[in-house]
């Protein structure tokens, strides 16, 4: 036990001791505030911050189909789109038949809308599924 101020206190251990808040820990808690702020409810018009596959264009996604570490890679990003769609919107479910079926509808979307990100496809495929209607155009 130590003395501070003639009351005792106990010494925590090491690893529950407060840390000095670095550079790097303050970037990261600003980075995060900034990353919250930048979401938004996807609705007509509106941005949306996306992180991931979703930023490829379908070029590129076509380009890297005999990718296979790429290909698993944007298809676990298809199949997290797809659970967050049904996790927020619980009374409107969609089911995929398997990961295979989703890649093969997005390649056939980015070979009918080449300029389209690939998030474009995701929402077509929620769409096709019986999600809402997505708010632009698309070939199918």
């Amino acid at each position: 036990m130590e003395m501070i101020n003639s009351k005792p206190r106990k010494i925590l251990p090491s690893r529950f001791r407060i840390v000095r808040r670095s550079p790097m820990w303050i970037t990261g808690v600003l980075l995060l505030v900034l990353l919250d702020n930048a979401y938004a409810q996807i609705k007509f018009g509106e941005t949306v911050f996306v992180i991931g596959s979703g930023n490829v264009s379908c070029g590129k996604w076509l380009e890297e189909r005999e990718n296979r570490t790429l290909r698993a890679q944007r298809m676990q990003w298809l199949l997290g789109w797809v659970s967050a769609y049904n996790w927020s919107n619980v009374s409107r479910q969609v089911q995929l038949q398997d990961g295979q079926s989703a890649l093969a509808f997005v390649d056939r979307y980015c070979t009918n809308n080449p300029l389209q990100p690939v998030l474009g496809g995701a929402e077509a495929l929620i769409e096709e599924l019986g999600g809402p209607k997505v708010p632009y155009p698309w070939k199918r």
